[in-house]
C-alpha cells in the first residue's frame, strides 16, 4: 500500500487532525456533525456476565482428581476393561464419523 502525502492530499490531513484535536479538547463539533441532545450511550453488561462465569470457571478444576485416582486404580487392579461397542457408539453419537 502506498500513502501519497502530495500537496493535494494535505488539506484532508490537516482537516482530520483539526477534528481529532477538537474532539480532544472536547470543543465545538466539527462542521457537518450536529449534536443531538437525545444521544445515548449505554456500556453493555455483559462484560459482568463474562466475568461472572470466568470466576465460577476459576473454581472449576480442570481435572476430576477423584474420577482420574479411580479409574488409575481399576486399570492397575485389572477390573477396568474396554468395550470397543461402547467406544464406537460414543463415537458414532459425537459425530466423529460423518460419511
Amino acid at each position: 500500500m502506498r500513502i501519497d502525502l502530495t500537496t493535494s492530499s494535505k488539506p484532508e490531513l490537516d482537516r482530520s487532525q483539526a477534528s481529532q484535536d477538537t474532539v480532544r479538547t472536547g470543543q465545538a463539533q466539527p462542521e457537518g456533525i450536529a449534536r443531538n441532545a437525545n444521544d445515548v450511550a449505554e456500556l453493555s453488561t455483559s462484560s459482568d456476565a463474562v466475568a461472572a462465569l470466568r470466576s465460577y470457571l476459576d473454581g472449576v478444576p480442570d481435572v476430576r482428581g477423584q474420577r482420574v485416582d479411580s479409574l488409575r486404580q481399576m486399570i492397575a487392579t485389572g477390573q477396568f476393561t474396554v468395550s470397543p461397542e461402547r467406544i464406537a457408539d460414543g463415537m458414532l453419537a459425537d459425530g466423529a464419523f460423518t460419511g
